[in-house]
């Protein structure tokens, strides 16, 4: 803060009851908590879908805090929002992104990322959760028993779907 918060005033004495010139010092408190305003599924713009099961990334903007400055990210992965079941929480440091790769996931289901950002006077923000992303399965695409399907693109103006 650009005022402290308080000054503390400090006198001392000896064993023989002498007192000291009285010292004092400035102190600034933080009580607020830093705050997060996105997160994003991938590396850069936001992705709704994946085809590799084996890992999962994810970015998010720079947690803002006045007062005590933003030190470390954390950041989990979960079937649900908000939950850690695929991957704990684990310390991010202070980068804005990660690649969380060796995983082992299962096609059709949603993934979640959870970040929360801690400040200098180790207050936690709010936790925020992207929108999710979908692992789907590649070989859904090339098996040749879907090949007789059509694509159908919406919307079409002169027509109700493109086959």
């Amino acid at each position: 803060p650009q005022n402290p918060a308080c000054v503390i005033l400090s006198v001392v004495t000896d064993s023989v009851n002498n007192f000291s010139d009285i010292d004092s010092a400035f102190v600034n408190i933080d009580w607020t908590q830093p705050s997060l305003n996105f997160v994003d599924d991938g590396l850069s713009n936001d992705i709704d879908t994946t085809f590799d099961a084996t890992q999962l990334s994810a970015n998010w903007g720079a947690s803002i805090d006045d007062n005590s400055g933003v030190s470390t990210y954390f950041y989990c992965i979960g079937l649900t929002p908000g939950a850690d079941d695929i991957v704990p929480w684990l310390n991010n440091g202070n980068t804005t992104t990660f690649t969380e790769s060796g995983l082992s996931l299962s096609y059709g289901n949603t993934y979640y990322v959870s970040v929360a950002s801690m400040n200098g006077a180790s207050l936690m923000s709010d936790t925020i959760t992207s929108d999710g992303v979908l692992l789907l399965n590649p070989s859904f695409i090339a098996d040749p028993a879907n090949s007789g399907n059509s694509l159908k693109i919406y919307p079409v103006p002169d027509r109700k779907s493109v086959v």
